[in-house]
């Protein structure tokens, strides 16, 4: 009886971050053909989206940043040629495609 016992019994599970190490491992080389991409994009998508807070502020280099808020918004949508500003900005954009 005691031989059916052992049949039917599971084995102890190992622990789940165990399980999860394995196959990390196992897929070890697809992670790295991954790796650039996600690089990428957190380079080039990620990153810039963090850095625009630096619209609201005066950026120096060395010391603290004075906050401005909408400042510089203000004075760029207050100026005369600001359409003519979009409209190149705009003919620029879709000239890459």
């Amino acid at each position: 009886m005691k031989s059916t016992d052992s049949a039917i019994r599971k084995p102890s599970a190992s622990p789940k971050w165990k399980r999860t190490w394995k196959r990390l491992k196992a897929d070890k080389v697809l992670y790295f053909m991954l790796a650039p991409t996600i690089l990428y994009f957190i380079i080039f998508r990620v990153w810039p989206i963090f850095n625009m807070r630096l619209a609201f502020f005066s950026f120096r280099s060395i010391g603290s940043w004075e906050w401005v808020g909408t400042k510089y918004f203000e004075m760029i949508f207050s100026t005369p040629v600001f359409g003519q500003i979009m409209t190149n900005t705009l003919i620029i954009s879709f000239m890459k495609y």
